[in-house]
Parts: C-alpha cells; structure tokens; sequence
C-alpha cells in the first residue's frame, strides 16, 4: 500500500498477469484510481499506436501497461512491458499528488516490466522513443 493509502485490487493484478502472457492478444491495458483502489479501467488489443494516445486524456491520470513488440538488428523479435505513468501538467494537483504518491506501490506491484517511463505530455510519447528504450533492454 502507498503512503496515499492506495492500493492494488485484486481483480486488477489478475487480469495483470494474465495480460502479461506472450499469448494474451492484449496491447495496452489503462490502470486507474477509483475509491482507493487502482482497478483496470480499459484492456485494448488495437495495436496501433496514434489509437493508443487517442485514450490519453489531458484531463485524467492514468497508469498504463503497454506491450511493445521489438525488432532487434540481428533479426530477433521480443516483447516488452513498458510501465507508463501518465500525469499530464494540466489535471488539478490533487489528482497529480495522488498518482504520483502512488505510483511506487503500483510499480512493485505489476512484475515484468522492462522498464518505466513518467509522461507529462503527449510530446514526450512516440513509439520510436519506446522502441529505443525496449532495445536497451534485449
């Protein structure tokens, strides 16, 4: 539990970890925070990336697993867990102070991912950026 008293459901680190699976279609799944629970607000399996962003909304947090799928140089593929904390400058700093204080208890919580990534603004959200950050980790 978060010192903001936050915690995990249940329900949300199950359908985690079956999201997790290389044979679970899933692309992305939206994490929020609801009645001091973080809880699974949306699970998508559309693979494109500008539909991805479009769930972004400059008014709400979110926390969101994204699976990457990687082309390495020498033919290889692999897939990545990337931990995305999103909390934009314009949501009310209550909101901020919520997901931010809360984020290390998520982090703990979701195993297997290749690596964590804080975003303020869609500006600093590409997939290229996503890719060279998966590649480090091959």
């Amino acid at each position: 539990m978060a010192a903001t008293g936050v915690s995990v459901a249940d329900s949300a680190l199950a359908e985690y970890n079956a999201f997790k699976l290389s044979s679970n279609p899933g692309k992305y799944m939206l994490f929020k925070i609801e009645g001091g629970s973080v809880v699974v607000d949306k699970t998508s399996e559309d693979s494109d990336f500008s539909n991805f962003l479009g769930e972004l909304r400059d008014d709400d947090c979110r926390y969101i697993v994204y699976k990457k799928t990687v082309e390495f140089d020498d033919g290889r593929s692999s897939e990545k867990l990337v931990f995305i904390s999103w909390i934009p400058d314009t949501v009310k700093v209550k909101a901020k102070m919520l997901y931010a204080g809360s984020k290390d208890a998520v982090n703990r919580a979701l195993t297997g991912i290749a690596f964590r990534k804080n975003v303020t603004d869609l500006s600093e959200l590409t997939e290229e950026a996503l890719v060279a950050e998966c590649k480090k980790f091959n």
